[in-house]
Order: structure tokens, then C-alpha cells, then sequence
């Protein structure tokens, strides 16, 4: 009897015991997949918006061109950039600048519906996957909506944010191409949309990547350029109507290419700006200009005024001042013969900081001259500030020159009673020069004097005049 009850209880304890195991192993296997599902959505979501992960995104992406290819669907990737977003981090702060991603994040996924995907590439870039469409209108449609957004103002945490899009659209089957590819398609058109002053939506098509490809071939040449000895300075000379000689010249940068021959100023110029390349292209002509002058002047050739265009990048740096301190110092025949060109349309973009500058330039013995005048809308009061010595007539404005002739003439005027020298540049015929020496305006530089000429022939027409 004794026996039989201890047996009953021993397996009574034995029971409870495993219930107890049990219990517990559910337990825990329900916190373990409650844990591995965390970590799914986790690995498979962005931590900030949390949009779907790159990774899962382009897994998407390969299963709807599978998807698309059997039903004879279209797929779209768009891929946006966001604009000024460094600028929005350090103006904003860390915190301001996440909530206006979580903001952003939750209107884009508005905007394009259930069924599509969006997803955070990195800080400021997404991509969003359209699916399921017929006609290419859809996403131009959609695509519009997503930059209305960017003329929002977002209000964070007491400060206002704006920003702009680039915009950058793949669309399969008519790239048939993998997943990757789509994506670099779409990315490629986003740059290339921000490079041409961003705010845009930019299409893939074959010709564009064409061009993509040719640009960043110039990018790659561009780069050993200097270093190839390629480049050339070059020399616009300015003449003096009224005296009938050489006043000064122009220093201007010239690319010849083993392959590619003389490349267009204005392309590898415009290039040089975009890459961050300018600043380096602008010094080297600095140094090449200034020696090849100090060497005419102490010839007793009579050179004249000596200008150099500078880039905003280049007059923004911040050891410039002390580097123009430098060549003032070094180069005596400098003094009341220097003169650094900045365009009209680059003193509008930063006039205040600008001002500073070239105030400070002035207050060393350089001269300034605002370029290609008439083609922004500079207020008088703004010229006014600015510490200038000349201003130049865009040529633009000489082409056309019956129906610009009242704009010329006020030109001339103003410069007259602002006491800035005054020049017309791209005087090509005998018309503009007649014009042009009938008002007043005596200092011309275009090819009715002189093409623009490497420094031999410079030299030769230095030593014809003296």
C-alpha cells in the first residue's frame, strides 16, 4: 500500500514536471519567433522611415521583371535624389534632419500607392518600384505628384525645410535589361538631372546613357589633362578704339586632346564646375598667365591690363585671398595691372558673401570686373556695393545688336556715372564697332581686332606696337 502510493506520487510530480517542461518550452519557443520575427522585419525594413531594405527591394524588383515578362507587364524604377541635403543637415541638426526623412518617407509612400515599393538607398536618395501599369503616362503622372512634394514647406521642430527633386526613371520592358541595370539606368538619369540644375525628372533612353558614357570619358581625360600638358593658355586681346592699341588681354584656357582633338571650351569648362575640378584648372591658368606676363612687362612690351576669370568655387576657397596676396608680392609689375573677371550671373547666386570679397580683393590693388553684363538682373543698388572697376557687354547682347542698341546705350551710361571702365565683348563687325565707338564705349575685345591667339602671337603683335 505504502509502496503503490509513493508510485502514484512519484508519477504525479513526473507529470506535473513535464507540464511545467512544456510550458516553459512554449514559452520560450514563442518568445523565440517573436524575437526572429523582430529580427526579420528589422533586416528586411529601414530603422529610420521604416521603408523596405535595398535588399528587399531589389529582390522585389527581379520577382516583378520575372512577373512582367510572363503577363507582358511594365515595371518603372524611379530613383530620387534630394537636393541641398547637407545644407538641411547643418542649418537643422541631427534630429530635425531624421524627422523630416520619416516625413518625407511616409508621403512618398502615400503618393505611390498601395502595391508598389519604396525604398531608402542611403540619406538622401530613394528608389520606388511602380508595377502593374500599361502606358508610360502613368508614371509622368506620378511623377509629377512626387515633385509637388518638393514645393512643400516642412515644418520640424520649429524649423522649415525645403528642398528639391532630382528625378531619375527606368522603365522595363522597354530597357530589357536585369534588375541592377534598371537601377544604374534610373541612377545615371537622376545625375544626370541634378547635373543640369536639378528639380527635374530625366527618362532613360538609349542616347542619354550614350551620353553618360561620353561624359564621363571627358570626367576621366579632363582629370590628366594638366598633368598631360593639354591644356594651353590663350589670349584675348583688348583694344582701344580711340588710341588704336593693345590695352590688355585676357587670359583663356584651351584643351587640345590627343583623341579627341580641340574640345569645346564650354563643355569642359561647364564639366570642370560640376566635378569640383574648376578651382585646379583656374590656378594652373593663374600661374601660367601671371609668368608669361611678368616676362612681356619686363621686355618693355607693354601688356597691359592682365585678366583672369575666376570661378565662384575658386573665390570661395579659403586661403584665395592670401594666395593673390602672394602673387602681388612676388610679381611688382602686378600692381595696377591686375584684374580677376567673375560673371554677373555668379555674383547673383552669393552677392553678399561675394561683396566681401571682392571688397577685400580691391583693398590689395586687384581689379574686378563683373562679366557678361545684361545677362542677369543686377539692381543698381547691388552694383553699387560691389567693388568693381569695369563691366563688360555680353556679347549676346552685340549679336542682336537692332534690338538691344537702348539697352547698350543705358549701359554705357551707367557705367559712366558709376566711373567703371567699360567693355564690349564679341565685337565682330563693322557695324557693332561703329556703334559702339559712336556711344562712347572705346575698349573692345572680339575678332573684328584680334582672335583669340596662343602667346607667341601675342608676343608678335606686342612687339609690332611698341
Amino acid at each position: 500500500m505504502t509502496f503503490t502510493f509513493a508510485l502514484i506520487a512519484s508519477l504525479a510530480l513526473s507529470v506535473i514536471a513535464l507540464v511545467i517542461w512544456v510550458y516553459s518550452l512554449k514559452a520560450s519557443l514563442t518568445e523565440y519567433f517573436l524575437i526572429a520575427r523582430e529580427l526579420q522585419y528589422e533586416i528586411a525594413h529601414d530603422e529610420l522611415t521604416d521603408l523596405v531594405s535595398i535588399p528587399v527591394a531589389i529582390d522585389r524588383l527581379s520577382q516583378s521583371i520575372k512577373n512582367a515578362k510572363r503577363f507582358d507587364n511594365k515595371i518603372a524604377v524611379i530613383y530620387l535624389g534630394v537636393e541641398y541635403f547637407k545644407q538641411i543637415h547643418s542649418a537643422s541638426g541631427f534630429d530635425v534632419t531624421n524627422r523630416f526623412l520619416q516625413i518625407l518617407s511616409d508621403k512618398l509612400v502615400e503618393t505611390v500607392e498601395l502595391g508598389n515599393t519604396v525604398s531608402r538607398v542611403n540619406d538622401n536618395e530613394f528608389i520606388i518600384i511602380l508595377e502593374g501599369f500599361e502606358k508610360t503616362s502613368f508614371v509622368q503622372s506620378l511623377t509629377q505628384k512626387i515633385m509637388t512634394i518638393s514645393e512643400e514647406t516642412f515644418a520640424v521642430k520649429h524649423h522649415k525645410i525645403k528642398s528639391r527633386f532630382s528625378l531619375g526613371v527606368s522603365i522595363f520592358p522597354n530597357d530589357k535589361v536585369d534588375a541592377m541595370t534598371i537601377l544604374n539606368h534610373s541612377y545615371s538619369m537622376m545625375v544626370s538631372a541634378r547635373d543640369s540644375g536639378g528639380g527635374q525628372c530625366k527618362f532613360y533612353t538609349p542616347e542619354l546613357s550614350q551620353q553618360s558614357y561620353l561624359n564621363s570619358k571627358l570626367e576621366h581625360e579632363l582629370l590628366e589633362a594638366i598633368n598631360n600638358k593639354e591644356m594651353k593658355v590663350y589670349y584675348q586681346l583688348l583694344h582701344n578704339a580711340r588710341e588704336d592699341k593693345i590695352v590688355g588681354m585676357e587670359a583663356l584656357v584651351r584643351w587640345k586632346n590627343p583623341l579627341m582633338g580641340v574640345v569645346d571650351a564650354e563643355l569642359f569648362i561647364s564639366l570642370s564646375e560640376e566635378i569640383g575640378f574648376i578651382p585646379t584648372i583656374d590656378t594652373w591658368v593663374m600661374e601660367e598667365a601671371i609668368n608669361q606676363y611678368s616676362i612681356w612687362y619686363e621686355d618693355g612690351l607693354k601688356p597691359g591690363l592682365l585678366s583672369l576669370n575666376v570661378s565662384l568655387r575658386k573665390l570661395e576657397e579659403e586661403n584665395f585671398l592670401e594666395e593673390m596676396k602672394q602673387y602681388m608680392d612676388k610679381y611688382k609689375c602686378l600692381k595696377d595691372n591686375l584684374c580677376l573677371e567673375i560673371t554677373e550671373s555668379k555674383v547673383m547666386l552669393c552677392p553678399q558673401r561675394i561683396t566681401e570679397i571682392l571688397v577685400q580683393l580691391q583693398e590689395i590693388g586687384i581689379k574686378i570686373t563683373l562679366d557678361n553684363f545684361g545677362t542677369n538682373r543686377s539692381s543698381f543698388v547691388h552694383l553699387q556695393k560691389l567693388a568693381l572697376s569695369r563691366i563688360k557687354i555680353d556679347r549676346f547682347l552685340l549679336e542682336k545688336l537692332e534690338e538691344n542698341k537702348n539697352i547698350i546705350k543705358s549701359m554705357i551710361t551707367m557705367a559712366k556715372n558709376m566711373n567703371l571702365a567699360i567693355t564690349a565683348k564679341g565685337v565682330e563687325t563693322q557695324e557693332q564697332y561703329d556703334f559702339l565707338l559712336k556711344n562712347d564705349c572705346f575698349e573692345m575685345e572680339g575678332n573684328f581686332y584680334h582672335e583669340v591667339s596662343p602667346s607667341h602671337k601675342v608676343e608678335e603683335r606686342l612687339r609690332a606696337q611698341v
